[in-house]
């Protein structure tokens, strides 16, 4: 099961979802200490960051993303951002292509080490889910004030060992069209 932390003012949520929500007047100098302390208090082992409150989530089977995250040892992350199709990054506006280690009906795995832009950025948290002891670990080695700030600072475990990534062929997670 995924406990979804929820940064911002969004319904757009499931309500049968686990859902925790961080009010974004908590940021600051709090910030670590309330994440940290929502971190624990999570039981689920799974937990997904979301924050744009301008996106539309598709249903999926989060038992996939469980399985895939919980039943191999070399998986970091599984996005739900991400997906086999995408092309261009926009956070490094740049392209960008995926090199699959190994493809299921709906998922593909790859290496993120051998990977650019998004598609090596196991780090994004928007749309992220990871295990919740590994990312709970090492958001407690960084520091910042806001989700962003915890972002880039997760970007000094580049080397971190494991080093297989995830999603779904198709997208979960879209952007609004405004």
């Amino acid at each position: 099961m995924i406990h979804y932390l929820n940064f911002g003012n969004m319904s757009n949520i499931e309500t049968n979802k686990i859902v925790s929500y961080i009010n974004t007047d908590t940021y600051g100098e709090d910030f670590k200490n309330t994440l940290l302390t929502i971190l624990n208090e999570i039981k689920e082992p799974l937990v997904c960051f979301v924050q744009n409150p301008e996106f539309i989530m598709a249903d999926f089977d989060e038992s996939k993303v469980e399985s895939c995250l919980i039943e191999d040892p070399s998986m970091f992350s599984f996005s739900l951002n991400l997906n086999k199709h995408a092309n261009f990054s926009k956070k490094y506006e740049s392209p960008m292509k995926l090199v699959p280690l190994s493809e299921t009906e709906d998922i593909v795995k790859w290496d993120w080490h051998l990977h650019y832009f998004s598609f090596g950025d196991p780090f994004i948290l928007n749309g992220g889910v990871y295990i919740t002891k590994d990312i709970k670990r090492l958001i407690s080695k960084c520091d910042g004030e806001d989700l962003m700030d915890f972002e880039n600072e997760l970007q000094k475990f580049h080397t971190f060992p494991k080093n297989v990534m995830a999603c779904f062929k198709e997208p979960i997670i879209q952007i609004k069209n405004t």
